[in-house]
């Protein structure tokens, strides 16, 4: 599932599109329960860490409208990220 909205077109204006990979990272360091606790090891070192990666293979657009209606892909319809609030 990807993006819609203004974070679509920025998808689109930078290019992206079929075969562009994108990788998912974060910040990691060890933990250590003290005492019925957590906490960061004092000692343990901070980690960059690689832990996904997605390749695009279709982009579709989500949401059209065409003379006034806006029509959802049926598969897509009852998603949380396109559903209508109500």
């Amino acid at each position: 599932m990807g993006q819609t909205g203004a974070a679509q077109s920025h998808l689109a204006h930078q290019g992206v599109g079929v075969g562009d990979v994108f990788l998912f990272f974060g910040w990691f360091r060890r933990a250590e329960s003290v005492a019925g606790c957590w906490r960061y090891a004092p000692d343990a070192p901070d980690l960059h860490v690689l832990f996904g990666w997605l390749e695009v293979d279709e982009v579709l657009p989500v949401v059209t409208q065409r003379d006034g209606v806006v029509r959802r892909h049926p598969w897509i319809v009852h998603h949380p990220r396109v559903a209508p609030p109500d």
